[in-house]
Parts: C-alpha cells; sequence; structure tokens
C-alpha cells in the first residue's frame, strides 16, 4: 500500500513523465524516432533513486496516458481496447526494462566491496545500450508490428541517448533536492564550486560550435560536415575537467536538447543519425573522463597505502630507502655532501607499558609532525619500525646535520600531551655518506652513533 510519501513523488513524476515525453514527440525527425527520449532517462533515476512502488505507479500511469495522448495527437484510429492492449505494453516493457536495469545497477553496486566510478559508469552504459536495445526490439514488434533495421536502430539510439544523458542530471538534481535518496554518497555532485558566469561561458561556446556544425552541415547537405559534432568531445572534456560532475552533466544535458532543436527547427532528416550517435559518444567520452580524476585519486591512495606509514605519514622503509639511494647517485655524481639522522624515543617502551599504547601512539604522532616542520623540501623523512626513525639531509655535512639534529632533540623535548605529564626526549646518531657507499653503510654508521648515544645515558647526539 502506498504511503503519503509516495503519493507525493507520484504526483510529481507523472506530469514531469509526460511534459519530457511531449517534448520529445515534439522534436520526432521520423515516426516513432526522436533524436532523444528524455522519459527513459526520467524513468532509470527515479528506480534508481526512488522507491520502485511509487516509480512503477507513476510511470505505468505515463505511459498509458502518453499512448491514448499519442493517438489523440496523429490520429492512428485505434480503439479504446487496442490503445489499453498497446499501452498496457509499452508500460510493461518501459518499466520493466528501464526500471529493472536501473534496480539491477543499484544492486550491482551494493553488492561491491570498493566504490568505483570506472566500474560504474562502464555497468551504466551497458545496462542503457542493453535495456533500450531490448525494449526498441519488442516495442516494435509488439506494439507496432515493424521490422525494419532503420526504425529499430532510431528507437534504440533515441532511447539510449535519453538514458546514457538525462538519467545523470536528473539524479544530480534528486540528490541536491533530496540528499538522503542519493544513489552513490562517493559521487558529489557538487563538490569544487567554480564561478558560474565562467561555466555559462563554456556552455555557450559549446552551444555555439554545435550550432554552426548542424545549420553548415544541413545547409550544404554535408554528412562530412556533420561529423564534425564528434569534435564537440573536446569542449565538454574541458568542461569535465574543470567543472563539478552536476555541471558536466549539465552541458551534456544542454549539448542534446540544443542539437534536438536544431534538428526539429532546419528540418534535418539523413543526417539525424550522426547526430544521435554523436551525442552519446560524447557522453561515453565524458563520464569516462570523469573516471580520470577519481582513478588519479585511487592511484594517489595506493601510493601512500604502500609508501606511507599509517600512523606518522612518514615514508616507510623500503620506499625511504628506494629514495635514499638515488639521493646518494646525485650526491656522487656531482660531488654533495649528504649526511643520515637516526634517531629513537628514550624508553619507548616505558611509555607504552605504563600509559598505554595509543598514548604511544599519539607520541609517535606528534614527534613525526614537530620533525617535519624542521625540514626542507629535499629532506626524506622515514620510520624504519617501532619508534625509530631516519633523516636523509642532502648537500648537508656532518656539522650541519648535527646542529639539524641538535634543533629536534630540543623541540621534541618541548613536546607535551595533554592529560599526561611525561617530557619525551630521542637519542640521535648521525653519520656523513662516505662518496660512493651504498645506503646501508651509512645508515650502520648512523645506527652505530645512534647506539653509541643510547650507551652514554640517551637524549644526546654522537
Amino acid at each position: 500500500m502506498l504511503n503519503f510519501s509516495a503519493v507525493i513523488k507520484c504526483c510529481l513524476l507523472l506530469p514531469l513523465w509526460l511534459l519530457l515525453w511531449r517534448l520529445s514527440v515534439f522534436l520526432e525527425y521520423a515516426p516513432h524516432a526522436s533524436l532523444w527520449f528524455p522519459p527513459a532517462g526520467l524513468t532509470f533515476a527515479a528506480f534508481l533513486l526512488m522507491g520502485s512502488r511509487s516509480a512503477t505507479l507513476a510511470v505505468w500511469l505515463a505511459c498509458m496516458l502518453s499512448t491514448f495522448w499519442e493517438n489523440s495527437l496523429f490520429n492512428t484510429a485505434r480503439d479504446t481496447a487496442e490503445l489499453l492492449a498497446s499501452g498496457s505494453i509499452f508500460a510493461t516493457l518501459h518499466t520493466f526494462l528501464y526500471g529493472g536495469g536501473a534496480l539491477l545497477l543499484k544492486r550491482q553496486m551494493a553488492l561491491s566491496a570498493s566504490f568505483n566510478l570506472v566500474t560504474l559508469v562502464t555497468r551504466f552504459l551497458l545496462i542503457a545500450a542493453v535495456s533500450s536495445l531490448i525494449l526498441a526490439a519488442s516495442g516494435l514488434a509488439l506494439i507496432y508490428s515493424y521490422d525494419g533495421v532503420d526504425s529499430l536502430i532510431a528507437w534504440w539510439i533515441g532511447d539510449m541517448t535519453g538514458v546514457v544523458v538525462m538519467a545523470p542530471i536528473f539524479a544530480g538534481i534528486v540528490t541536491r533536492l533530496f540528499p538522503r535518496h542519493s544513489f552513490m554518497p562517493e559521487i558529489n555532485f557538487y563538490d569544487r564550486p567554480k564561478a558560474l558566469s565562467t561555466f555559462i561561458w563554456k556552455l555557450v561556446l559549446t552551444g555555439l560550435l554545435l550550432s554552426i556544425i548542424l545549420i553548415t552541415a544541413e545547409w550544404l547537405n554535408s554528412e562530412e560536415i556533420a561529423c564534425f559534432i564528434f569534435f564537440l568531445a573536446i569542449p565538454v572534456t574541458w568542461i569535465v575537467f574543470t567543472e563539478t560532475p552536476f555541471r558536466a552533466s549539465i552541458s551534456l544535458a544542454a549539448v542534446s536538447v540544443l542539437t534536438a532543436a536544431i534538428v526539429a527547427v532546419i528540418g534535418v532528416d539523413t543526417q539525424a543519425y550522426i547526430y544521435q550517435f554523436g551525442i552519446n559518444v560524447i557522453a561515453c567520452s565524458a563520464y569516462f573522463t570523469m573516471c580520470v580524476p577519481a582513478l588519479a585519486a585511487d592511484n594517489r591512495a595506493l601510493f601512500e597505502k604502500v609508501h606511507i606509514d599509517y600512523l606518522t605519514q612518514a615514508l616507510n622503509r623500503e620506499h625511504f630507502t628506494a629514495m635514499a639511494e638515488q639521493q646518494l647517485k646525485y650526491a656522487a655524481r656531482y660531488d654533495k655532501p649528504v649526511s643520515l639522522i637516526v634517531f629513537d624515543v628514550d624508553k619507548f617502551k616505558v611509555i607504552n607499558d605504563t600509559y598505554g599504547h595509543s598514548v604511544g601512539d599519539n607520541v609517535l604522532r606528534e614527534i613525526a609532525i614537530c620533525v617535519r616542520k624542521k625540514l626542507r623540501k629535499s629532506d626524506v623523512f622515514g620510520r624504519f619500525g617501532g619508534d625509530e626513525f631516519v633523516l636523509l639531509l642532502p648537500r648537508t655535512n656532518v656539522h650541519r646535520a648535527r646542529q639539524v639534529a641538535a634543533t629536534l632533540r630540543e623541540n621534541i623535548s618541548q613536546l607535551s600531551f595533554a592529560g599526561f605529564e611525561f617530557t619525551v626526549t630521542c637519542s640521535f646518531g648521525v653519520a656523513e655518506a662516505t662518496k660512493g657507499a651504498p645506503f646501508e653503510q651509512a645508515f650502520d654508521e648512523a645506527d652505530r652513533a645512534l647506539y653509541d648515544a643510547k650507551k652514554a645515558g640517551r637524549n644526546r647526539i654522537i
């Protein structure tokens, strides 16, 4: 039984669906062939974000009403029984295929162990293509008794364009109006807001280029010029890289609507297929372009997970060693000094045993923060395990390295920890790397110096 909220959603969805259907019919370039079919995208988004009961009711009623409305527009002379039958078939196909496709996508992503934008885009495009193809073939066979390949392609590509281009923007609008209905919270449609005027100028430029292509192609009756629509992927990609995902979706919708409007106004016929495919290619290119920043972020996160110590954000031993080897080779080639500082926390085990490991972890974090404040950009800072840290100082001799260690020793001893009264001290071992010697040799020398500092009473530099 529908609740009040579901009824409200149904009342909002039904007129919007019919409005978009009427718009697509108005922009038909051939019988039952519109450049794009926005109601398909609305249905997909509704099932993706709304309750399936309210979406099913609204879409079912809309399909039935559109069937009767189409009969009055085109005087198809079908009786009420035929209209009810064809409307029921259309509603069943539309609801089952697009609604089912949306629910399938939602379920697949819910079962995924982690969010992956590339996987989401790929599955979305695949489901959109397959659902629209099955609906087009079934609709032509069961409702209109057409078997022409041209009619099949026109219906298929038009519906697929409606889903691919319009579903994301409908989803973005619903997400903004009703945040709790967000399909994938990891997709932030409104991150990094930029100046609206800049975005508008980008849209105007893209729309101007599109208009020039379509009007020139029709004027010269040139399919070759019509193919220039594929170059619009360049400005759209520019928008994707520089604007939010929601604005990128707006740009795709704007390109689609403007294309359909110009096609309807100037009466394009033979080149309509080119524009249909062009819109889909541009949309697919834009969605996969959106994945590039996500992939870069994933790669960065993976790099940090592999190379960065999670507790102190210092380099781990393996990555530190690799970078140190590079620095030593550079120093040997250009005859520059390189020094190494190895230090650890005095009586760190006592801190853990007395105050707990969480306090010990906080001590290590604060020490790492303190050290990073005193480093140059060229210095390399790593954690070798437990409470032992290593610093590599390029273009630094042993005397200057000792001064750095002295500054760090003093600053660390001044650290305080809320709720606890104890002083943290560190012992330091300093060594200058021998020209041409491997990193292990320099580390062993500094480590022996650290051992001597510990043996000499701790809280000192050797």
